[in-house]
C-alpha cells in the first residue's frame, strides 16, 4: 500500500461518520493444571472504535486461498502506539485467532498490517461459519 493510501485511510478513521464501535475478543494462552487437565486462558473483551469496510479484492489476496471467497471485512483501528492494544492474534482457525464482533456477528482475524506512521493498523477478518446475518 502506498503512503497516499495510508494517509487517506487515516483520515477516514478520524471522521466520526465512518467510525463505529465493535468488540475485540482476545483469549490468553491456556495451560495445563497439575493434574494434566487443559485450562483455557482468560477471555478479555475490549470495546474499540474504528472504521469497518468491505474487504477489497486486493486485500483478499492476503487471505488463505480457501477463504478468499468467504464473507470478510477490513477493520481500521486508530492508534499510533504499537502497544496500545495487545497484538492481534492471527491464526488459521477460529480457535487460534482473535475475534472481532460487529452487529452480533463474529469475524476471525486473518491478516494484520500496521500503519503506525499514519496512525492506524488494519485487520482483515473472515466471518465465522454458522451465523445468520
Amino acid at each position: 500500500m502506498s503512503q497516499r493510501i495510508g494517509r487517506r485511510s487515516s483520515r477516514i478513521i478520524e471522521k466520526t461518520r465512518f467510525s463505529r464501535s465493535f468488540t475485540l475478543v482476545q483469549e490468553a494462552a491456556g495451560s495445563r493444571s497439575s493434574a494434566g487437565i487443559w485450562v483455557p486462558g482468560a477471555t478479555t473483551e475490549t470495546t474499540l472504535t474504528g472504521s469497518i469496510q468491505p474487504t477489497t479484492d486486493r486485500e483478499r489476496l492476503q487471505l488463505p486461498e480457501g477463504e478468499r471467497s468467504s464473507e470478510s471485512i477490513t477493520v481500521y483501528f486508530k492508534t499510533t502506539d504499537k502497544d496500545a492494544i495487545r497484538p492481534l492474534k492471527v491464526g488459521s482457525s477460529p480457535v487460534d485467532s482473535d475475534i472481532i464482533e460487529v452487529d452480533s456477528l463474529q469475524y476471525a482475524v486473518r491478516a494484520v498490517t500496521g500503519w503506525f506512521d499514519f496512525g492506524h493498523l488494519n485487520a482483515i477478518c473472515v466471518k465465522l461459519e454458522g451465523q445468520d446475518g
